[in-house]
């Protein structure tokens, strides 16, 4: 959590009142600047651990945070503005027993507060292998899901040490495990933290977009030499769509010629994609200009 004293009450009563009790519930503080944290200090429920951040690091250090601590053989990953259903982590065990040893992320659906339920559009299959996943989200419009990952996992995948996506941490897990996701809704997730990181639309957006195109640029970029092969083979508009992620960032650092080639590629592809011919025009121009017209249009679509 990161300056949520207004919804991280509502996240731990939901998680405290499963009608499965036996878990551990570790929160981590991302050096908030409000009540947050003495909101949590205030519980007096020994399942509940707080670990706090000297400074703010972003939402996957915080991640990784609970995981170097966490206990238990998996680890559900409940934001600050989700309310877990009261049966899913009963019904999220059930699931784990009888996950076969290879299968590393019981995933759920997610209902939204604006009526929406993400994935959407659902998964087509229950249990994922790697080409299948590539696939799956290739053509998914919305990809959020209930994460309910095996801590064997973490041994040796981690959440990214930086401000970048979660992507690239899911590319690596599912290359090496299967992901299951199921249609059982287990979670709300609510739209009304006013700090949203997806709503964010005034200078401090402005900054934050500049401030994590390095991390980002970088996490884009490993994901492309790690996983290109498979990609190109298996998700091919994928594939471009990161090379284009990996070019607006690379726009926003001001290395114009980092941009272009990743653009380059893709035209030579899709000549007619919209997505590099539009990051192609936002290569050209200043990079807080360029970040500038990313805020406006997250505004609009917010």
């Amino acid at each position: 959590m990161y300056n949520r004293a207004s919804t991280i009450r509502r996240a731990l009563e939901r998680c405290l009142a499963q009608t499965d009790p036996d878990f551990e519930l570790l929160v981590v503080d991302d050096h908030s600047n409000d009540d947050s944290a003495a909101i949590v200090a205030a519980y007096d429920d020994q399942r509940i651990r707080l670990f706090r951040h000297a400074r703010n690091r972003g939402p996957c250090p915080a991640r990784n945070t609970a995981i170097a601590e966490a206990r238990g053989a998996w680890c559900v990953m409940v934001d600050s503005d989700f309310a877990l259903m009261p049966h899913a982590l009963k019904r999220l065990r059930a699931r784990t027993r009888v996950a076969a040893p290879d299968v590393g992320n019981v995933a759920s659906s997610c209902d939204w507060d604006n009526g929406r339920v993400t994935p959407f559009p659902s998964a087509p299959t229950r249990v994922f292998d790697f080409p299948a996943y590539l696939c799956w989200v290739s053509s998914v419009g919305v990809s959020e899901k209930l994460e309910c990952i095996r801590h064997a996992v973490f041994a040796d995948i981690r959440y990214p040490d930086s401000r970048a996506w979660e992507f690239e941490f899911h590319l690596d897990l599912a290359s090496r495990w299967k992901i299951e996701i199921s249609d059982d809704v287990l979670v709300r997730i609510h739209t009304d933290a006013p700090n949203r990181l997806t709503a964010a639309t005034g200078p401090e957006a402005l900054a934050r977009v500049l401030r994590d195109a390095p991390d980002k640029l970088v996490s884009f970029e490993r994901a492309l030499r790690t996983h290109g092969d498979s990609l190109r083979r298996w998700a091919p508009r994928l594939y471009d769509y990161l090379a284009i992620l990996a070019s607006t960032q690379a726009t926003y650092l001001g290395e114009r010629h980092r941009a272009l080639h990743h653009i380059g590629g893709v035209l030579r592809r899709r000549p007619i994609s919209l997505g590099a011919w539009a990051a192609t025009g936002l290569a050209l121009l200043s990079p807080r200009v360029a970040a500038w017209i990313t805020v406006q249009r997250r505004r609009r679509r917010a």
